[in-house]
């Protein structure tokens, strides 16, 4: 009851009709507003406790508390330079390599895969929080180097839950809404305007289409004015192969 409620003005649903969402979701879910694909029932679960939970803690955004509490193993850290961002793609990679080992108990192709998905869209994530989330450096030579304050810097997060790879990254401007994201959506989703996609430096679109061809789920959490968190998880028990196969899933929270 506290779930249907809940959902009623916070998230639209698209998902594809060789997937539906399971039956005994359908009802509750008919107001939904941002939930894109089809969610792995993991993320599904967190979904539906992050909205009641937003409604009874009203100055909490939980999907990222709930990640931080149920991780087995976590590592984090600060980007406080532009030129960070290499040694921290490989510390990235690094974490969830060894995450996978320990899963599978030896080296997949998968866990391979996912450590390096994860990697290479960090990159993408790290660009929006370096320079296009903040007023002072939109407009930088981004082949430059660039020092960032510590009220500027960029926090850095990779979580490991039983058989999900989490990654966070955080800047804490939360610039990022819902307008922004609506309109990357269309370009993507649209064949007339895939054309237009400018693949260059900054082109709207390019970079979401990337990292959802990368990874399964893409979280946003906005507090706004004061964060925004860019949350890719996936899933090891899931394949690449699959996972390519499936709709993907894109989920906006704003606050």
């Amino acid at each position: 009851e506290e779930f249907k409620v809940s959902i009623t003005k916070n998230f639209v649903l698209f998902h594809s009709e060789k997937e539906p969402i399971k039956p005994q979701y359908q009802n509750i879910l008919e107001n939904v507003r941002f939930i894109f694909g089809h969610p792995y029932d993991s993320v599904f679960s967190t979904i539906v406790e992050s909205l009641c939970k937003y409604f009874s803690q009203k100055n909490e955004l939980s999907i990222l508390n709930d990640y931080r509490s149920r991780a087995q193993n976590q590592v984090s850290f600060e980007i406080l330079s532009s030129d960070e961002r290499a040694l921290s793609q490989e510390k990235i990679y690094e974490f969830f390599l060894k995450q996978a080992n320990q899963y599978s108990k030896k080296s997949t192709t998968t866990g391979i895969t996912y450590s390096k998905s994860m990697s290479d869209i960090a990159d993408e994530l790290f660009m929006n929080a370096i320079w296009d989330a903040n007023p002072r450096l939109q407009k930088v030579d981004r082949t430059q180097m660039t020092k960032l304050n510590q009220d500027e810097k960029v926090l850095v997060e990779c979580f490991f839950c039983q058989n999900e790879f989490v990654l966070c990254v955080t800047d804490f401007f939360g610039k990022f809404d819902k307008v922004t994201i609506v309109k990357q959506i269309l370009r993507i989703l649209s064949p007339m305007e895939s054309a237009k996609i400018n693949h260059g430096e900054g082109g709207a679109g390019i970079g979401l289409f990337m990292i959802l061809n990368k990874i399964g789920t893409l979280i946003f959490e906005i507090e706004s004015g004061v964060r925004t968190s860019a949350i890719a998880v996936v899933h090891l028990d899931q394949s690449v192969r699959d996972m390519q196969k499936k709709p993907k899933t894109l989920l906006f929270f704003e606050k």
